[in-house]
């Protein structure tokens, strides 16, 4: 510890909770509108979960329908097609990312994406996924979420890929 360092001891930790459903429904139908889309609810849900539930991922599927469609009611499998159109379209940017990461490393990586969301990354279900040991997956882990590229959210514990249209592409384009 470096107590004379700039921003030692310095700040706090802000935990931003995720947009009730129903407000974020809200949300898409008032620009949905402008296109004369509709959505239902259950289908707005789904959608949210498709993009764990990130603003900045829901914003970008809704972005994309916007574009793609008018005076229809999007359907999952309106939402389907328009995130498997949406990451096609950028599969050079995923190809990208993915050749920044070790075969160890694309190993955990691809064994979230085959699950979405885990709770205990170095429980044996998990590790058998990736071919590695506990305390392998643990080292690794522990690089990912400090790069960002696995969340850790706490209450209640959970481990997923940062980027949700990361872990679509790995499920269409790429062997899991």
């Amino acid at each position: 510890s470096r107590p004379n360092a700039p921003f030692a001891n310095w700040g706090f930790t802000i935990e931003f909770k995720d947009i009730p459903y129903e407000i974020y429904y809200e949300y898409i139908l008032e620009r949905f509108t402008l296109v004369k889309l509709k959505l239902s609810l259950e289908d707005s849900i789904y959608l949210q979960d498709e993009a764990f539930r990130c603003p900045e991922t829901i914003n970008r599927i809704c972005a994309y329908i916007m574009l793609k469609n008018s005076n229809k009611t999007i359907r999952a499998n309106d939402i389907n097609a328009s995130i498997k159109s949406l990451i096609e379209a950028s599969q050079g940017h995923y190809e990208h990312i993915i050749s920044n990461f070790t075969l160890e490393e694309m190993a955990i990586i691809r064994a979230f994406a085959s699950k979405k969301k885990i709770t205990t990354p170095t429980g044996k279900e998990f590790v058998s996924l990736t071919n590695l040991t506990a305390p392998g997956v643990n080292k690794i882990l522990k690089r990912l979420i400090n790069r960002s590229i696995v969340h850790k959210q706490d209450h209640p514990k959970l481990y997923y890929l940062s980027d949700p249209l990361l872990c679509h592409y790995l499920n269409n384009f790429r062997i899991i």
